[in-house]
């Protein structure tokens, strides 16, 4: 049975990668082509339409140097 957040927890993680990329000044884009997705799913991570999965969290995190314990927390669950 998968956990399915609800829109509180999407908007959470949304925010804490969207200030994480706008702290290293970065498009959207950008990180969306580092991460070799497209740049209409990042956009959708970053305003909580779609769910993040623990690999895709941490690949971010690991891109934008955000701590995944932070990321975590930031989920608000």
């Amino acid at each position: 049975m998968a956990i399915v957040p609800d829109s509180n927890f999407s908007v959470s993680y949304g925010s804490f990668i969207r200030n994480g990329r706008q702290a290293k000044k970065l498009s959207q884009s950008e990180v969306a082509q580092h991460l070799n997705i497209t740049q209409a799913y990042y956009s959708a991570l970053e305003l909580g339409k779609r769910n993040i999965d623990l690999s895709m969290a941490m690949k971010i995190c690991s891109f934008l140097d955000l701590d995944l314990g932070d990321f975590i927390k930031s989920c608000d669950i």
